[in-house]
């Protein structure tokens, strides 16, 4: 646990009592596929530290169907917006392939670490992140039809490949519309779509659909 927590980006400034004190509040989980860290109005009693592996979050509606709300992979903080104003989770988080969470008890971390200026500065810059993680998720679906929301996915995340059922479900829309606007896209010599591959070749037509 030491060497976990000595290593986490959160943590690196701390001495060994620090370390030590924080160990005793500290548990860390191993999620397999689709297990569950917690569900949208669960009670925010954890600090969630995604160590290894990647989590979608995600939102439910009354008939079941599942809206992404972002994927996060190691290492970065988890729904700690709802930790900080302390409220229950607004979404619920659950892991797409064996991942490995530091779980710490919310409350004695922010009564003894928070205060602490770097851990203080890098939770604020992570809350940031999620703020424009949530603006670009509001953008997205309300200001963009499907085509912009595709197009702005693959500017945004030209470097980091996701599955093509994975785009769907972060764009939400359908598998089979996906396919038909990659295949528009590529006709048109925007992008270069292979199998599992999707390679931008128009930057400046893909920024025009996304003003569409």
């Amino acid at each position: 646990m030491y060497n976990i927590l000595k290593n986490c980006f959160l943590f690196q400034t701390l001495n060994n009592t620090q370390i030590e004190e924080l160990a005793s509040i500290c548990t860390i989980e191993k999620y397999n596929k689709n297990n569950i860290l917690f569900f949208e109005g669960d009670a925010s009693t954890y600090l969630h530290i995604l160590l290894s592996g990647n989590i979608e979050v995600y939102k439910t509606d009354k008939i079941g169907n599942k809206t992404i709300l972002h994927y996060f992979k190691g290492e970065s903080l988890i729904a700690e917006m709802a930790n900080f104003y302390h409220i229950p989770f607004p979404a619920t988080a659950s892991s797409l392939n064996t991942s490995s969470v530091l779980k710490i008890n919310y409350l004695k971390f922010e009564k003894s670490f928070l205060k602490d200026s770097n851990i203080s500065f890098e939770f604020i810059k992570s809350l940031s992140k999620k703020i424009k993680v949530l603006e670009n998720f509001i953008f997205s679906n309300v200001m963009l039809n499907a085509t912009g929301r595709v197009a702005k996915f693959l500017l945004d995340n030209e470097n980091n490949i996701h599955k093509k059922s994975e785009i769907a479900n972060i764009v939400n829309i359908t598998p089979v519309s996906l396919s038909r606007i990659l295949a528009a896209l590529n006709s048109k010599n925007i992008i270069k779509n292979q199998k599992k591959e999707i390679s931008i070749l128009d930057r400046e037509s893909l920024k025009k659909l996304c003003l569409t």
